[in-house]
């Protein structure tokens, strides 16, 4: 998730949902650093789109 950092966040989670390569692309962290390569590059891509609320 991708929220701004103030109080407009919105009840509506759904519009946070990111994947973790554009939140490393944002921060400019490797956050799976430590999976394999392999993996990390399709957990990375992924953007998780089951419930929100």
């Amino acid at each position: 998730m991708d929220t701004p950092n103030d109080n407009t966040v919105s009840a509506s989670w759904d519009q946070y949902l990111t994947s973790v390569d554009a939140l490393e692309a944002s921060t400019g962290l490797d956050l799976l650093s430590a999976v394999a390569p392999a993996v990390q590059a399709t957990v990375e891509a992924r953007v998780d789109t089951g419930p929100t609320n």
